[in-house]
């Protein structure tokens, strides 16, 4: 008991220095719980990791709602819907083609089963929500580059979700799969979620005007209604991470909404409402990121799969490549805001727990849980080394320029 309360306490000042250093140099903090998990987990054995592989689906889901729910708070409504089209479209192209590349690399180079490669292509071609939403908002990329990778990545999770149980239902029948109707089902999926997450924003709204303002649980309220708005999402058949980030963005604008609806009154989140929402966003992603690193397990490594996710990451960063260059030569505003959409593509827990799907199910693709979990590695590091990179001139830029020593005048 005593052993983990020093963990607990470990954790936390880690994730709170992490945060200060951040700030200060531009080095992520996310990087620094990562590898806090490693050595707590796989490098040392100080926490048995068994346990916490079963947990992954649920600590993920949860993690995922609150980052969502802060990102909806921060985001801005003519932003998104600015936004939207173009994200969508980069997020088709971009997933397509980085998925497409790996699996032509894992088939054709590696040899691999062609509906082997595919899954983890798919799985692997979306980075992830979890890690992006938390660390972009801190970033000083332009608002139209944060808007557009936040967006991209709540739906690159959705294409690695569905796709990949696509696949899998491939696997397992000896028909061809139905791709018109997994359109239908993956627009439903939208559909269904944005008309849930718009209708319960704009009633929460009206609760929260009076709620939020006598009441200093009103977060923790929102945060619980959340928890059931993504579940009731998801059992109605649409997609309970997009509903969230709807729900949030419905409550973040909500004197903008006030004023179109021709409301009268203060729709505003209240500061004391933002103070609570900052400490527990602050300790669910501390320990998500911990968790992240507990989650691997470096027995299993060997050359091949270092070589292996090394050709992995090379197509997945090609595809991505093409997608940016195309992006940036239909909007040439966001070219000088292109090093941050090619390289801030950091794969996470979704990954993770889908590289376990197909073992869970009875089918064993070899070589997959290593070259899925080297390759978030390797992408959160390339991550975190283009952030300090990209983020120096601009710490430089914040700082003060020194003045030069002034001559003494001398007095006739």
């Amino acid at each position: 008991m005593i052993q983990e309360f020093l963990l607990l306490g470990i954790i936390i000042l880690v994730g709170f220095l992490g945060s200060v250093l951040f700030s200060k140099t531009k080095v992520p903090d996310t990087l620094i719980l990562l590898f806090l998990g490693l050595v707590l987990g796989p490098l040392t054995g100080t926490i048995n990791v068994v346990p916490f592989v079963e947990w992954a689906t649920f600590v993920g889901t949860l993690a995922l709602i609150v980052v969502l729910l802060e990102a909806g708070f921060k985001l801005s409504l003519t932003e998104v819907i600015t936004r939207l089209p173009e994200a969508g479209g980069f997020a088709v192209a971009s997933f397509a083609l980085s998925a497409l590349a790996a699996t032509a690399a894992l088939h054709y180079v590696f040899g691999w089963q062609l509906l082997y490669a595919l899954f983890t292509g798919v799985i692997l071609g979306g980075y992830s929500s979890n890690v992006v939403l938390p660390i972009i908002s801190k970033l000083s990329a332009s608002a139209a580059a944060r808007t557009l990778v936040s967006l991209e990545s709540v739906i690159n999770d959705v294409f690695c979700i569905v796709f990949a149980f696509i696949v899998l239902g491939v696997m397992g029948s000896s028909g061809s799969p139905d791709l018109a109707q997994a359109g239908k089902n993956l627009a439903s999926a939208f559909t269904t979620a944005i008309v849930i997450g718009v209708i319960a924003g704009v009633f929460w709204m009206k609760v929260l005007r009076t709620f939020q303002k006598n009441k200093p649980l009103a977060y923790v309220v929102t945060l619980a209604l959340a928890f059931i708005l993504y579940a009731f999402a998801e059992a109605a058949g649409g997609n309970g991470a997009i509903a969230v980030l709807v729900f949030g963005l419905a409550l973040g604008n909500g004197q903008r909404l006030a004023e179109a609806f021709k409301w009268q009154g203060d729709y505003a989140i209240a500061t004391p409402m933002k103070d609570v929402q900052t400490a527990v966003v602050f300790f669910v992603n501390t320990f998500f990121f911990v968790y992240l690193g507990l989650l691997f397990d470096f027995k299993t490594f060997n050359e091949l799969a270092i070589l292996v996710t090394a050709a992995v990451l090379v197509a997945l960063y090609a595809g991505r490549a093409i997608a940016v260059y195309a992006l940036t030569r239909v909007n040439a505003a966001l070219k000088d805001q292109s090093r941050y959409l090619m390289w801030f593509a950091p794969r996470g827990l979704a990954a993770a727990v889908l590289a376990f799907l197909p073992a869970s199910q009875g089918k064993s693709i070899p070589g997959l849980v290593e070259t899925a979990f080297l390759a978030i590695l390797a992408t959160n590091i390339i991550a975190a080394i283009a952030t300090f990179v990209f983020e120096q001139p601009a710490k430089q830029a914040q700082q003060p320029q020194a003045k030069a020593p002034q001559k003494p005048r001398i007095v006739r």
